[in-house]
């Protein structure tokens, strides 16, 4: 909303052998290659998947300008046992 402009926000929920998270827009995009070259900025981005590889998932990012963005966060459906004890040291 900050960002995107958007007027349209989808959710998506899956479960195969992993799980997937997928938050879609309609909103300005962006240059996704650029900003994963860029580690100076979209702080965000960074933070997001920082987190994600520390519960031993990986974000996926999808945007182009004027084409909204898709974000989706991937999950093993089991976590490695030291992906759930660093979770548990962390709370």
């Amino acid at each position: 909303r900050k960002h995107a402009g958007a007027r349209r926000v989808s959710l998506a929920v899956n479960r195969d052998a992993e799980y997937r998270f997928t938050v879609g827009d309609d909103g300005r995009g962006f240059d996704a290659a650029a900003a994963a070259a860029d580690t100076g900025s979209h702080i965000g981005l960074r933070i997001m998947q920082e987190r994600a590889e520390r519960i031993g998932g990986r974000v996926e990012v999808r945007s182009q300008p004027g084409a909204g963005t898709t974000v989706t966060l991937v999950l093993p459906a089991v976590q490695p046992a030291d992906a759930r004890a660093s979770r548990l040291q962390e709370a």
